[in-house]
């Protein structure tokens, strides 16, 4: 036999044993149809900060981004995650 033919034997034999395998389990989703990053545990600070800093962006889309509103904008977006964060906990 040819490495050829032994390269494409072994590459089949690979898929089919793939193909058998069973899918892994999916994840667990949030009740409530609630994003996984607002569930009971608690928020990670990367996380946290990632959306202080999403909401902050809309305030400053919604204020025509004036760079004078930028930090306002940036502390009203964290009162508003905080507070969603809290209700949650």
């Amino acid at each position: 036999m040819t490495n050829r033919k032994q390269k494409s034997k072994n590459e089949e034999k690979k898929m089919a044993a793939l193909a058998k395998k069973k899918p892994k389990a999916k994840a667990k989703t949030v009740s409530k149809g609630r994003p996984p990053t607002l569930s009971k545990k608690k928020c990670a600070p990367e996380q946290r900060h990632q959306m202080i800093a999403e909401a902050a962006y809309c305030l400053a889309e919604k204020h025509g981004f004036q760079s004078e509103r930028t930090l306002d904008d940036w502390l009203q977006a964290e009162a508003e995650v905080d507070s969603l964060i809290s209700i949650i906990r």
